[in-house]
């Protein structure tokens, strides 16, 4: 379904049940879409969800998961603290080797959300990161992430980084990036982005 123009109603019209379902109640299914019942605008820009995910390559470098990626259009973030929720899981195999998890915004700086020595095929890595607009050029990353065995008590790290110069007018990828000494040491499976958008952001 897809929004309908809304009419322009001439004097003495006749109106029929077909011309007020298309104005009325399909544009407002339509509109609903993007507002939950609580009036709260959480809009899902993308969500993935692979069966094996994604996996770094070895040697230890940066892997950029490209299957991964998420576009922001351009404009997306028009207001201070707009926001990005990102959240997903990795996986990881066997390996007790140094690992890490990275974002990075367009042409902003590559900043480490995760990093630490962990093996065991029971072991997850889940995480939330909130990436806030600041001013037109600028913005910070916020969360948390935590690892433990399957219903195990986890370890948590904290996020707290700026994203570097982004220029928040021009569209941008936003990438995830993981490394390891063995190739597929860590993979990431279910992840998903969603906003938080505003109409009246302030810097201060």
């Amino acid at each position: 379904m897809s929004f309908t123009t809304f009419r322009t109603w001439v004097p003495l019209e006749v109106v029929t049940a077909a011309m007020l379902n298309e104005q009325i109640r399909d544009n407002g299914n339509v509109l609903k879409t993007y507002i939950d019942d609580d009036g709260s605008h959480r809009t899902l820009l993308q969500g993935f969800a692979f069966s094996a995910g994604q996996g770094n390559a070895g040697g230890g470098g940066d892997t950029q998961l490209t299957s991964y990626d998420v576009t922001i259009p351009a404009s997306y973030l028009s207001q201070p603290g707009d926001t990005l929720i990102v959240e997903g899981t990795f996986a990881q195999s066997a390996t007790s080797e140094a690992k890490t998890i990275k974002l990075k915004v367009g042409g902003g700086t590559l900043r480490t959300i995760f990093t630490a020595t962990t093996g065991g095929t029971t072991v997850v890595i889940t995480f939330r990161v909130v990436v806030t607009r600041r001013t037109s050029t600028t913005g910070v990353m916020a969360g948390f992430v935590g690892y433990a065995a399957h219903n195990g008590a986890p370890t948590w790290q904290l996020v707290n980084a700026t994203t570097g110069t982004v220029a928040w007018a021009n569209s941008q990828t936003l990438a995830i990036f993981a490394s390891g000494a063995t190739a597929a040491s860590l993979f990431l499976t279910d992840y998903y982005v969603r906003s938080g958008r505003g109409l009246n952001g302030v810097t201060v």
